[in-house]
């Protein structure tokens, strides 16, 4: 029946536990995929910060030095699982629900993967994050653009280099759009990335593009 596991099912869940126990995200210990101690120590809440042309505001749940944050999106983000993407999800119905005006915003949109680095990852995690938002503010969901190029993981790149990678026609959006739309990613790291999508929504209509992120590391610059 839908909704219950079947017998081999069940079996295989609890052989697969056997075999990889539940471990923490951010600290290790077994038993959880974030463990009471660490979730009460995430320093988890709504930050805004001001933004330059094209980005209008940053809108994220943390900061990515915290550790407890850092930790759960890596794990997340490089080794999906349900559990840790429930974590993730009522995060953001809890800090983000009240934080867009559903009579303000015209379409919640995320960062495009390649269609490669989809297939390598087995997801979408920014559109995940953009859809879990959705759901916590009645804002719909579409995808406005598409990623043209493929490129390496740039976490540890700086922002020249990552504007280097994000070339132009890196990004083209694939419909119009109008008014003020909210654009989604994991990490705001140096913002090169959230800022040339911005770039694209606005050309193809929006009147205005606020980012939103699980976390931020640069302030954006102003």
């Amino acid at each position: 029946m839908e909704g219950k596991q079947s017998i081999l099912e069940r079996g295989i869940s609890a052989f697969l536990d056997l075999l990889f126990p539940l471990r923490c995200a951010n600290c290790k210990e077994y038993g959880s995929y974030l463990c009471r101690t660490c979730k009460e120590n995430a320093k988890i809440g709504l930050i805004r910060f001001n933004a330059s042309h094209p980005v209008l505001e940053l809108v994220s749940l943390g900061h990515y030095a915290d550790p407890v944050l850092h930790n759960t999106i890596k794990a997340w983000k490089y080794g999906f699982s349900e559990p840790v993407s429930d974590i993730i999800r009522e995060w953001i119905v809890e800090f983000a629900k009240g934080a867009f005006d559903a009579n303000k915003y015209s379409i919640i949109t995320s960062v495009p993967l390649h269609p490669r680095k989809e297939r390598e990852r087995g997801f979408d995690q920014s559109k995940i994050i953009a859809s879990y938002l959705s759901q916590a503010t009645g804002i719909s969901y579409s995808q406005v653009l598409r990623r043209n190029a493929y490129t390496e993981a740039q976490a540890q790149c700086t922002h020249d280099v990552r504007l280097e990678l994000l070339h132009e026609g890196a990004f083209e959006p694939i419909c119009k759009v109008r008014g003020h739309i909210i654009l989604c990613d994991d990490v705001w790291t140096t913002g090169a990335t959230m800022m040339s999508c911005a770039n694209e929504i606005l050309r193809a209509g929006a009147e205005s593009v606020t980012a939103f992120t699980l976390a931020c590391g640069d302030a954006p610059r102003t």
